[in-house]
């Protein structure tokens, strides 16, 4: 699997086709929330660090 933040603050995660083959579908949706819980947390960092460089 490979995740990579992209410049516009989105995040792609990328899937080889025999992995998501492999999976089940329960596992791939547990895999999907993960990686939107990661992608909320550092969005949440990220919008953070641009208001405190704004204030101060």
């Amino acid at each position: 699997m490979t995740a990579t933040m992209h410049f516009d603050g989105t995040l792609h995660v990328v899937i080889a086709s025999e992995a998501k083959q492999s999976f089940t579908h329960k596992k791939r949706h547990l895999l999907k929330e993960v990686c939107e819980k990661t992608y909320k947390k550092k969005k949440f960092l990220y919008s953070n660090t641009i208001v405190s460089c704004n204030y101060s």
